[in-house]
C-alpha cells in the first residue's frame, strides 16, 4: 500500500514465527525486554505500525484498524509467515481483532493484551467472534468488558497483593 514499515528482528529463524503489534504512540522496541524470552521457541518479530517508531508516516493519515490491519497482512505476505502467532497490546490488540475477521485462518493463535475498546462499541462481542473462528475464547465476559482481572487457576496467587504494604 505504499507505506515503508520497519519492523525488528530478534532472531532464531526457523522456529514458529512471532509477530508483537505494540499499542498507540508506541513502537516495535517495547518489546525488546520481553522478546528474548521467547526466542527459544519462536521467532520474534515486532513491527512499528505506520506512523509509529520507524515506520513512514502515511498521506492522507488513514491511521484505523482496517489500515493497520492491511500494513500486519502486507508484511505476513512479503515475509511468507505460516502458522504464526500474533501478539497484540492495546491498539495491536484491537488490530488483531479487526485482522482476525478476515484472516483467522493465517494464524494458529492470537493474544490479545489489554485491547482497546469501549464497552458500549459492541467490541467485546467482536472479540468473542472473531477469536471463535480461530477456537479461542475470551477468559470471561466480565473480562472482555474490563470489569474484572483474569487471573488462571495455576496462576501463583501466593505471590500477588492487592494492598500496598505498610511501612513500620
Amino acid at each position: 500500500n505504499g507505506v515503508r514499515l520497519h519492523y525488528l528482528d530478534y532472531g532464531s529463524v526457523g522456529r514458529r514465527p512471532m509477530l508483537c503489534l505494540h499499542g498507540g504512540a508506541a513502537h516495535a522496541h517495547w518489546y525488546d525486554y520481553v522478546a528474548p524470552g521467547f526466542t527459544a521457541d519462536h521467532h520474534v518479530l515486532s513491527l512499528d505500525s505506520r506512523g509509529h517508531g520507524d515506520s513512514a508516516h502515511a498521506e492522507p493519515k488513514p491511521y484505523v484498524r482496517k489500515t493497520f490491519a492491511e500494513d500486519v497482512n502486507a508484511l505476513v505476505e512479503k515475509l511468507d509467515l505460516r502458522d504464526y502467532v500474533l501478539v497484540g497490546h492495546s491498539m495491536g490488540a484491537s488490530i488483531i481483532v479487526r485482522d482476525l475477521q478476515e484472516h483467522a485462518g493465517d494464524y494458529c493463535k492470537a493474544v490479545l493484551l489489554s485491547p482497546l475498546f469501549t464497552i458500549d462499541s459492541g467490541y467485546p462481542d467482536l472479540v468473542e467472534t472473531a477469536l471463535a473462528n480461530i477456537g479461542g475464547t475470551v477468559a470471561s465476559r466480565s473480562f472482555a468488558l474490563g470489569q474484572e482481572p483474569y487471573v488462571p487457576d495455576d496462576f501463583p496467587t501466593n505471590r500477588v497483593t492487592n494492598s500496598p504494604q505498610r511501612l513500620q
